[in-house]
């Protein structure tokens, strides 16, 4: 049976309004009695918190929070989780078509009640895609921030059940939990796992439904939603799905201007006067915004740790040399 030390802890996190930590520590006690084999009390316990998030009478304030988070039913993990990201348009380098397209949402956002009077609707849905590491979720969390306004991000891969129309019923947990919500960003990584083209012979029936089912909650979604997905794998999506979004962003790998302003953004609290920062741009090339930026903070750290006041060239070489072997090593490695 449920020990006291578990209890105490339950409902310490219950006297400390702490929704996140109660909400783990019942999953905790329901998963130990589930290894104890006490079935019975586990699966009551799981019951009650169905009905904890069906029932919004049986909600209490202090979690009222948490119990608008919808868990998988097989595993009973949080289909999405919340973030308040800080960042601004000032933390983002982005071509100056995407970032003109940026602006223009902003810019819609901002003025959404002002169109609404003309029966003008703003840009409330875009598919984000590219390659790794080039700027779809960073992107996401600069518009939440210039928005002010949460990031429900989807965990895609809980998101997709092994159970028999699992997938589908996952997918209108999610929609129904933040359709009378406050306004927030539903934001979709990974967009291709659930999105995958119906004429693929290889997908059997479910993933078909499962599709059909989410691009009728994207065309029908409230309007206190703004929907991002993001993919690397745009050719593999279903043609259908980009007809659902009013705007499509392409995140490439950075050109050399880019590249040389990304350099002096992410090195900027550190001395590097003496950089040939068009010397570098050109070493650079064909490096996603990710790898870019891990060079910049593996060549302050290496500065740092080495009593060095000033990143030199051939300090900043160094470290890309070094990250350029591993990645070598790594392609290598999984061929």
């Amino acid at each position: 049976m449920v020990r006291s030390k578990e209890l105490i802890e339950l409902f310490t996190k219950i006297a400390e309004k702490d929704n996140r930590g109660f909400f783990e520590t019942t999953l905790q006690i329901i998963n130990s009695e589930r290894d104890k084999n006490h079935f019975k009390l586990a699966d009551t316990l799981t019951a009650i918190l169905e009905r904890i998030q069906d029932d919004s009478s049986l909600i209490e304030p202090w979690i009222e929070e948490f119990s608008k988070i919808p868990l998988d039913r097989d595993r009973m993990i949080e289909l999405f989780q919340i973030r308040t990201p800080k960042v601004s348009l000032n933390d983002i380098i982005l071509n100056s078509h995407t970032m003109k397209t940026i602006n223009k949402i902003l810019l819609e956002w901002k003025e959404r009640t002002h169109l609404s009077k003309y029966g003008m609707n703003p840009i409330t849905k875009v598919l984000f895609y590219g390659p790794p590491g080039c700027g779809k979720t960073l992107c996401a969390s600069v518009l939440a921030g210039e928005m002010q306004i949460p990031v429900l991000e989807v965990k895609t891969d809980i998101l997709v059940s092994s159970l028999l129309g699992e997938t589908s019923v996952n997918l209108r947990k999610v929609f129904e939990s933040v359709h009378s919500s406050k306004r927030a960003i539903l934001f979709f990584d990974e967009f291709d796992s659930i999105a995958k083209s119906r004429l693929d012979n290889q997908e059997h029936g479910e993933i078909r439904r499962s599709v059909s089912n989410l691009l009728n909650f994207i065309e029908n979604a409230p309007k206190n939603l703004f929907i991002i997905v993001a993919t690397n794998h745009p050719k593999i999506l279903d043609i259908a799905v980009w007809r659902r979004f009013d705007e499509t962003l392409e995140f490439p790998f950075p050109n050399q201007q880019e590249i040389k302003k990304l350099i002096k953004l992410k090195l900027k609290n550190y001395p590097n006067d003496f950089l040939n920062y068009d010397n570098l741009v050109l070493k650079l090339n064909n490096l996603s915004h990710a790898d870019i930026e891990h060079i910049c903070f593996d060549t302050i750290k290496f500065a740092i740790l080495n009593d060095i006041d000033e990143i030199t060239q051939e300090i900043f070489t160094k470290i890309l040399e070094e990250f350029q072997e591993k990645k070598k090593k790594l392609k290598t490695a999984i061929r």
